[in-house]
């Protein structure tokens, strides 16, 4: 097997379109946005066995700035295999080796590969350390299932909230032009600033936000109340046949209404309508935000657990 670099954004497409799982950080326009914002290169690349594309995976790369000889190379959730029939190890040790220490790379992986289908032995078996492992926690909506089993899916008392919004008279807004731009980012500001929580930075959301809009790759779902007044939002990037949920937000108002849940639901529905196939819920943090993890966990979605933080030193 070969790893090959891949130039083109639409020769990247083409390689990643027969993979159904995927990932916002393995698009080729997050890793636009990157570049865009920091002094990070994002790299992208293809694992070929027999003149068939196995793997694919995009890495964000840095230079140290004291050790001009090395470079910090991180793949954050990937690779993403295109062929089940290869071993895993096999191409984690064939990437770890392209970017060893000998080759002048300090590699780091966050592996696309959940708990469940022992990673952990798979990386220990490629000789990865753990540096402080993490887990991290995200569920997915089947899209590919009937509105009827996802609603029934639906927790009780998320159901039943979803119920009450429903009777609000809410006015749901489907946008994919950016015109809400604006508020959404004053919004975004002022909600990092109440909640004090790490999270992009001001310009660091506007220009992914103009990537994702230049190449209509996100959806805007903006909540009116009977008087017209924005209650709340979602905002939805779209990769592939996938879908995560991005930012979400709500006023006082909008939460005594559960506009949330309306907009959430709302979500899945527009992109089942789209065909898309998969929605990641974007991730939660159960120990650190319980009621968010628990809010995301009640839609009733696949959860998967991945590890995070290993490296390789040789």
């Amino acid at each position: 097997m070969l790893i090959e670099e891949i130039f083109k954004r639409s020769e990247w497409y083409e390689a990643s379109s027969t993979n159904i799982k995927t990932n916002i950080s393995q698009d080729w326009d997050y890793g636009h946005f990157r570049e865009k914002t920091s002094d990070i290169q994002a790299r992208r690349f293809k694992i070929v066995n027999h003149n068939s594309i196995v793997a694919v995976f995009q890495t964000f790369e840095k230079k140290i700035k004291f050790l001009p000889l090395i470079k910090i190379v991180y793949l954050n959730r990937g690779p993403l295999v295109l062929d089940d029939s290869v071993c895993f190890t096999i191409i984690l040790k064939l990437i770890s080796k392209k970017f060893s220490v000998l080759n002048g790379c300090f590699f780091i992986i966050n592996p696309f590969k959940s708990l469940r289908n022992n990673i952990i032995s798979d990386l220990k078996k490629s000789n990865f350390l753990g540096l402080k492992p993490n887990i991290y926690e995200t569920s997915y909506i089947d899209l590919k299932e009937s509105d009827e089993l996802l609603r029934s899916n639906l927790h009780s008392k998320w159901r039943n909230q979803l119920v009450k919004a429903e009777k609000n008279n809410i006015i749901i807004d489907f946008d994919k032009s950016g015109k809400h731009v604006d508020f959404i980012l004053k919004s975004y500001a002022e909600m990092v600033q109440n909640k004090q929580f790490l999270a992009l930075g001001f310009n660091e959301l506007r220009v992914l936000l103009e990537i994702y809009v230049k190449y209509k790759k996100v959806i805007f779902l903006i909540a009116y109340d009977e008087n017209q007044n924005i209650i709340g939002f979602t905002v939805i990037l779209t990769y592939f046949n996938s879908s995560v949920y991005f930012i979400g937000w709500s006023n006082s108002q909008g939460r005594k209404l559960n506009v949330s849940n309306l907009l959430l639901w709302n979500s899945i529905v527009y992109l089942k309508s789209l065909n898309f196939k998969e929605f990641d819920l974007g991730g939660y943090d159960s120990k650190n935000l319980p009621g968010v993890a628990s809010f995301k966990k009640r839609i009733g979605g696949n959860e998967e657990l991945y590890t995070e933080r290993w490296i390789k030193l040789f």
